[in-house]
């Protein structure tokens, strides 16, 4: 509970601390850019975070091939997913909601946004509760702290805020694998096809309930960007934030 407390003033800070560096029209490409990687992440993860943490609840020693799994789901799905996206807006400039390194930074978010995620739920599927906090508020204190370096350097843009959070993600991902690799000692984290095809039966069930759900506020968020500019969602971020 005190996490969750925590990770809502941080949140608040970190909206308030990026809508003043960055103003209206730079909060709202900020806004865009991050709203194209959690997309992709939404995607991309084919209901894995819940049937990672169910299975390894009940059998701790599915880890290694678990780990080698979700590893290999964000560097193929997310990966090359994030690259088939960056071809067809390149083919098609119209279609995309940004232009430039600030697309190719929100398409980067893809493969370690979902690395991340899963790398999470494995670590509650541990009943490593402390350590998903943990990994909660280091992720998103660490984007908070490099953003106010950013813009201490006075170098403030909506790339190398961005590149702050993705900084930040980068740490979160090997916090992480640090904290599972007692668990792995005896095994090394090869995937394994026949468990990934077994479990996607549980995971794509959750994967569109939440999919859903989640789409509403992002795609709501692209709308704005196409219909008014990013000024105004600019100020959407914010207030749906």
């Amino acid at each position: 509970y005190a996490t969750q407390i925590s990770l809502i003033g941080i949140g608040l800070a970190t909206t308030v601390t990026v809508a003043r560096a960055l103003g209206p029209e730079g909060r709202g490409l900020y806004a865009v850019a991050i709203a194209v990687g959690a997309l992709g992440v939404q995607f991309g993860n084919l209901g894995l975070p819940a049937s990672n943490t169910y299975y390894l609840s009940q059998d701790r020693t599915l880890l290694p091939r678990l780990l080698g799994n979700s590893l290999l789901v964000s560097a193929i799905v997310g990966g090359f997913g994030a690259l088939a996206a960056w071809f067809v807006f390149s083919l098609h400039p119209g279609l995309s909601p940004l232009h430039g390194p600030l697309l190719k930074l929100g398409l980067a978010w893809v493969p370690l946004g979902l690395c991340f995620l899963l790398m999470q739920r494995l670590n509650l599927g541990l009943y490593e509760v402390r350590s998903y906090n943990k990994m909660e508020v280091i992720n998103r204190g660490c984007a908070l702290a490099l953003i106010g370096i950013v813009i201490l350097s006075r170098r403030i843009s909506p790339e190398t805020i961005i590149t702050a959070n993705l900084v930040a993600l980068t740490v979160g991902c090997f916090w992480a694998l640090r904290n599972m690799r007692p668990y792995c000692l005896s095994s090394f984290p090869w995937p394994s096809w026949k468990l990934l095809r077994q479990h996607l039966g549980l995971g794509v069930k959750a994967y569109f309930i939440t999919a859903l759900s989640f789409l509403h506020m992002r795609v709501a968020l692209l709308m704005v960007k196409y219909m008014l500019g990013p000024q105004q969602a600019g100020y959407y971020s914010v207030a749906s934030g």
